[in-house]
């Protein structure tokens, strides 16, 4: 940033060690050494609470990140059309219902540069902030269509669907999926069902034209063959991972790799369930599931050392990546819920999520997944909505398994295990056909964090009315 003093950011910490290293040599203490380091290092350094601080301070929010600061302009669009027809004026929904449709979206970033690769000559004088360079704009397409046809007096639900879909930048994915819902028992009170669907995921904007340098040190670029293209031409990619020293491997030998072209995600999952009534008061639902995926989209952080290097970008690029190997994933669920005399409710359930791959499948192309999912996930809750002349109260805890949380270039961490404690109590204005509740989440204030590197979480009280034209 124009009008940075000495010293900067990116050399205090060089003249610091350096001063250190030479107090220390000389036989000081660390305590000496490192009074003497910061009074080196500091020299030219804007006093805290100073107005120059404050100048700068200001310079940088204004500043476009590209441009060293810390701005991020943004005045993207996004238009969506959907169209639907439901057949049953035209066929007899007994016989078969059919419902279909179609959509079209447009996204329009305009970023400025700062985030999106869409760097524009605007005039800020002129006030023109839409003389662009470069036109990003992105279509999808798709169309689908259902089917539900019921048997045995609806004691068995079948249903079929399927659609297409298309992206400007990426090969059209076809994705059907089937049904069958099984309802057993006098009162109907339990269901059975079975599926096996498909589904796809088209890499999102970021993925496909973001244009970054996080820190100085990582740029993160879009996907597309332009991108490699330009950032890498005919430089061989080695695996970032493999560059760094550890204790069991002082001299690391870098490892080239080879990037493929990168295309959406496609996923075939199956999933078994039961939901029923026991004993009238114990409710019970369940699941299975296993996925297979091919092109997962994920990253990569890589070196590029013979690429050209432009200002403000460093020489390790994060890339968008399908692996070479077909990722899977399985949990489960299990929920339970039995309604006790005089209103009383408990609740708990418990699920579970992981990648059933090990880890030792990317290790050889350092390809970053970033499933991020708590292995467990739990809570239990005790409510009563009217325990006395409409007063209620609902109390639940909640706990959740730590995981290792992956981001490419921005953050990877673990994430801690933690559990909180919600409550509200609730009062019914009949007279205003209302509901009058007062609360707190995390009620005791156990800070936690859900993503590496984000704020920490505490309590949040409130009050609320909620209008209920229906209340009863």
């Amino acid at each position: 940033i124009e009008g940075e003093p000495t010293p900067t950011a990116n050399s205090w910490y060089g003249q610091y060690i350096g001063a250190f290293s030479a107090a220390k040599s000389q036989g000081a203490t660390d305590e000496q050494a490192h009074a003497a380091a910061r009074a080196f290092a500091d020299q030219g350094r804007p006093a805290d609470g100073s107005q120059q601080v404050e100048d700068l301070k200001k310079r940088g929010i204004e500043t476009p990140i590209n441009k060293g600061g810390a701005r991020f302009k943004a005045r993207n669009y996004f238009w969506h059309n959907e169209v639907m027809y439901n057949f049953n004026k035209i066929i007899d929904p007994k016989t078969l219902e059919i419902v279909a449709g179609a959509h079209l979206r447009r996204y329009r970033p305009n970023t400025s540069g700062t985030i999106f690769d869409d760097a524009n000559n605007l005039d800020e004088q002129a006030g023109n902030q839409d003389l662009r360079i470069r036109d990003i704009s992105v279509i999808e397409v798709g169309a689908y269509a259902q089917f539900t046809k019921r048997l045995f007096a609806d004691r068995w639900k079948i249903v079929a669907a399927a659609r297409i879909d298309k992206n400007q930048n990426f090969e059209a994915r076809f994705t059907p999926r089937i049904s069958n819902v099984i309802t057993l028992g006098e009162k109907r009170n339990h269901n059975f069902r079975l599926s096996y669907q498909t589904g796809f995921r088209n890499p999102t904007m970021l993925d496909q034209y973001q244009n970054l340098t996080v820190g100085g040190v990582v740029t993160l670029i879009g996907a597309l063959p332009e991108f490699r293209e330009r950032y890498f031409g005919n430089s061989p990619i080695i695996d970032f991972a493999s560059t760094l020293a550890t204790p069991q491997n002082p001299n690391p030998t870098p490892r080239q790799i080879e990037l493929g072209n990168f295309r959406p995600e496609f996923v075939q999952t199956t999933e078994i369930g039961y939901k029923g009534i026991w004993f009238k008061n114990l409710f019970i639902d369940t699941y299975f599931y296993y996925n297979w995926y091919d092109n997962y989209n994920g990253s990569n952080l890589v070196v590029a050392p013979l690429a050209p290097r432009a200002e403000n970008q460093a020489k390790v690029f994060q890339v968008p990546t399908n692996p070479d190997v077909n990722l899977r994933s399985m949990g489960w669920g299990l929920g339970l819920e039995y309604r006790f005399s005089k209103g009383y409710n408990l609740t708990t359930n418990v699920s579970r999520d992981v990648l059933a791959n090990p880890s030792s499948e990317f290790d050889r192309t350092g390809f970053i997944p970033a499933f991020n999912s708590p292995g467990y996930r739990t809570n239990v809750a005790l409510s009563n909505r009217n325990l006395f002349k409409g007063f209620g109260f609902n109390l639940v805890w909640r706990w959740q398994d730590s995981f290792r949380w992956q981001s490419g270039g921005f953050f990877s961490g673990d994430i801690p295990a933690y559990h909180s404690v919600d409550l509200n109590f609730n009062y019914k204005l009949k007279s205003l056909k209302s509901i009058l509740k007062i609360g707190g989440s995390n009620i005791f204030n156990q800070r936690y964090f859900q993503a590496y590197g984000n704020p920490r979480l505490g309590s949040t009280y409130y009050i609320s009315i909620t209008f209920d034209e229906i209340l009863n």
